[in-house]
């Protein structure tokens, strides 16, 4: 059992983020698989034990935290927590469905958790944690962890070339760019090791996804953080953006979909 040490504070969290998550957890990994592709890879990368006792932050809906509840097995310890409280019911929905009765998801905040210190043997965090703000989630994140255990944390690095048409429409119609907390390689060596978060290692990695077509891709568009470019514009905006994005993909379709592969990376360290 994972015992609170103070109650839930929101932090620093930017509310219209967490307002865009609650618009997006319906339709968040129902067009392709996407996150759940990196989350298990960050989960075999993690190299779980059973028996360990692991916290997956920014959980959704269970991307990581299935396969990491499966790993640990029910020896072990699984927990998900995540600011918005639709991701956190339809993560809980999902363990329950899966008979994963040693997991659980908790609605909690990443920069301020609820939990003692030394906890947890292995903390994830599948492409949440600028979102979660990266010093006040990594100091939290060291800790919760006892030492010598296991932080890793994945972020999307791009699509190829073919997929800068997107920013460029951004660019185009005056959008506002979404508020994240994205430092520099320099400085997140600096706020990794300011956290106690040492031996930091980045594994690449990549996978090819297919939209099965231009409506396809449209719907996961608005499914995930790009939703926050497109709420920005009138219905007109709307529509004109749309059609020049379609007009962009239909440049590289195959029989095939869209094509997209996908790169992202894992990075692990140890606390000390």
């Amino acid at each position: 059992m994972i015992h609170a040490a103070h109650g839930i504070v929101h932090g620093v969290t930017d509310v219209k983020i967490i307002d865009l998550w609650h618009r997006a957890a319906q339709s968040y990994e129902t067009v392709v698989p996407y996150f759940e592709v990196m989350g298990e890879r960050m989960v075999e990368l993690a190299a779980l034990q059973p028996g360990e006792r692991v916290l997956d932050i920014a959980c959704g809906k269970g991307a990581s935290l299935i396969p990491a509840a499966r790993a640990v097995g029910p020896a072990g310890v699984a927990v998900g927590i995540d600011i918005v409280s639709q991701m956190a019911e339809i993560a809980r929905e999902a363990l329950q469905a899966a008979g994963l009765t040693h997991a659980e998801a908790r609605v909690m905040d990443g920069e301020d958790m609820s939990f003692l210190d030394d906890s947890f043997d292995v903390a994830l965090c599948g492409a949440g944690l600028a979102f979660v703000g990266m010093r006040p989630g990594l100091t939290e994140i060291a800790r919760v962890l006892r030492p010598g255990g296991r932080m890793l944390a994945s972020a999307p690095t791009g699509g190829g070339p073919q997929w800068n048409f997107f920013s460029e429409l951004v660019s185009r119609f005056g959008l506002a760019p979404i508020p994240l907390d994205i430092p520099s390689s320099e400085q997140m060596d600096e706020l990794f090791e300011e956290a106690g978060l040492r031996d930091r290692v980045v594994h690449h990695e990549s996978f090819h996804v297919d939209f099965p077509d231009e409506e396809a891709w449209w719907s996961w568009a608005w499914s995930h953080g790009q939703r926050w470019f497109l709420e920005q514009l009138s219905p007109q905006d709307a529509e004109a953006f749309k059609q020049a994005a379609f007009e962009h993909l239909r440049g590289f379709k195959t029989a095939e979909g869209i094509p997209l592969d996908q790169g992202y990376m894992v990075v692990s360290a140890i606390a000390h």
